[in-house]
C-alpha cells in the first residue's frame, strides 16, 4: 500500500474537517487559533518544527485538557510528521470521547498499517463498521459514504497482505 501520497490527503482532510469543527464550535473562542497554529508547526518534519508542535500540543493540551479537538489536531500532526506510534496512542484518546469523528478511526487504521499491527487495523476496522452502522439513517452522509468506502480498501488490503493467514 503506497502510504506516503495516502497518509498526506487523509491528514489534509482531518486538519479541514478539524478547522471547520474549530470554527463552528463555541468552546475556547482561542482555541480554533491555537489548533491552526499548532498545524503549521508540525506541518514540516524538521526536529524544530516537531519540537515546536509538540510544544504547541502540551500548551494547549494544559489549558484545555477536556477538548478533544487537540487530541485529535495532534493526532493528525503526528501523522504528518510519521510518527505513527504515537499518533495512535494520542488518537486512542480521542476516538474513547463520546462522539468521535468517523475519520479519526481512519486516521488510526492509516496509522497502524505502516507499523505492521493488522490485528488492531482489523479491530479499528469494526469499530468503524459499528460506528457507520450507529449513524446510518435513511439517506448515508458523505461521511459515513467514504468510511465505508475506506473500509473496503482496508479490507482488500488485509485481504491481499494475510492471504497465507
Amino acid at each position: 500500500m503506497r502510504s506516503t501520497g495516502r497518509d498526506v490527503r487523509v491528514a489534509l482532510a482531518a486538519l479541514a474537517l478539524v478547522l471547520l469543527a474549530c470554527s463552528a464550535s463555541t468552546r475556547g473562542s482561542d482555541v480554533p487559533e491555537q489548533l491552526r497554529a499548532l498545524f503549521e508547526s508540525g506541518s514540516k518534519g524538521t526536529p524544530s518544527a516537531v519540537a515546536a508542535a509538540k510544544a504547541k500540543y502540551d500548551a494547549l493540551h494544559a489549558a484545555h485538557p477536556a477538548d478533544p479537538r487537540i487530541d485529535y489536531a495532534y493526532g493528525v500532526v503526528l501523522i504528518n510528521q510519521r510518527k505513527y506510534r504515537e499518533a495512535t496512542e494520542i488518537l486512542a484518546r480521542y476516538l474513547a470521547t463520546d462522539e468521535p469523528r468517523l475519520t479519526a478511526y481512519c486516521l488510526q487504521i492509516g496509522a497502524l498499517v505502516p507499523l505492521r499491527e493488522s490485528g488492531k487495523v482489523l479491530e479499528q476496522a469494526v469499530a468503524l463498521a459499528k460506528h457507520v452502522r450507529a449513524e446510518a439513517g435513511n439517506a448515508p452522509e458523505t461521511s459515513q459514504l467514504d468510511a465505508a468506502r475506506f473500509l473496503g480498501t482496508i479490507f482488500r488490503y488485509l485481504e491481499l497482505s494475510r492471504k497465507g493467514s
